[in-house]
């Protein structure tokens, strides 16, 4: 059978595997492990076989991996594979000499498509990436790079974007801040949109697909494919029709946008014209040196609302004047 084309998933579940404590791994448990997980994650069962854990495990312990160090112990007469410090792992490792090489080849051959407007994003995250890996090799660090690992839903990104190529149905559970009770809902994954540093799934309930459900990523408990079922795809496009009119992903449909004019104090203004509000942003018109007025055309929800006040006294509403009361 075919080897998952992604080898880092394969090396991410064996550093869970080699860090977790609890549990005891031989060389066979780790088969069922890797394999168990990425069914869940790309949908084909037992697409690992032994020969390629061997040569995973022989490849984290390399140079041309992160040169790790597993302890000796046996029950019996088999090996227990766990690392000799339980605190490593190679996400925290810095990256070898290798690993930056590859990185920075991967780089180049993606910036040939520098003009690709479709490349912009990928882009902007690799100058971030080559940053990293450059840093990773000084004796001081003079970057740091904004994220958070231990951002809660994270590790449902991956298996709910295979779902949603693999058009799997999905049984998920879900809690509500401040709730007690876990739901389950059956839904058609359509598309991952990401706002604010979270994640969020937007779906299709089973029972009514005229509608859409958004789920926090950080709020789901757990979810599993339902074998067999018939998957349904909403025909839209996610970002020109149903995110296009608003800020997050909050979106009324019963609700028209409307124009927002403000005003903005102090000389914010030239930070919302590097940073637009929206991609409905006019061009800002200059009152004098510190005041300026643009606007956008938007629907109102939460989110909109959040956006605006953090911007304080540097902001005034010109229209609608009720729209932060």
């Amino acid at each position: 059978m075919p080897v998952t084309k992604n080898p880092m998933l394969r090396y991410r579940i064996l550093d869970d595997c080699f860090r977790n404590t609890a549990r005891d791994f031989t060389i066979d448990e780790l088969l069922v492990e890797i394999n168990r997980r990425i069914e869940l994650t790309e949908g084909n069962a037992s697409i690992v076989q032994l020969r390629q854990l061997r040569y995973d495990i022989a490849h984290m312990q390399s140079e041309e991996g992160w040169s790790i160090d597993l302890i000796e112990d046996k029950i019996g007469k088999k090996r227990i594979y766990r690392y000799s410090d339980i605190s490593y792992s190679i996400i925290n490792s810095p990256l070898s000499d290798i690993q930056i090489e590859g990185i920075q080849s991967l780089i180049s051959l993606l910036e040939g498509y520098a003009d690709n407007p479709e490349m912009n994003h990928i882009l902007n995250t690799l100058d971030t990436l080559k940053l990293t890996a450059d840093n990773s090799r000084l004796p001081r660090k003079i970057i740091g790079i904004g994220s958070n690992p231990f951002l809660k839903g994270r590790e449902h990104l991956l298996p709910i974007y295979q779902s949603i190529k693999s058009e799997d149905v999905l049984e998920i559970e879900y809690q509500k801040f401040g709730d007690e009770n876990v739901q389950k809902h059956i839904a058609h994954p359509q598309y991952l949109k990401e706002f604010n540093q979270r994640w969020f799934l937007v779906a299709v309930p089973d029972e009514e697909k005229k509608q859409v459900r958004i789920f926090p990523l950080d709020r789901i408990q757990k979810f599993k494919p339902i074998k067999k079922a018939k998957y349904f795809e909403k025909e839209i496009d996610w970002e020109e029709e149903y995110f296009a009119d608003i800020i997050g992903v909050t979106n009324n449909l019963k609700e028209e946008p409307v124009e927002i004019k403000m005003r903005f104090l102090n000389g914010r203004g030239h930070y919302v014209e590097t940073k637009p509000i929206h991609a409905s942003q006019k061009p800002m018109t200059w009152i004098d040196q510190k005041t300026s007025e643009t606007s956008i055309f938007v629907k109102k929800n939460n989110e909109l609302i959040s956006v605006l006040l953090s911007f304080g006294i540097d902001l005034k509403i010109i229209s609608p004047k009720e729209l932060l009361k």
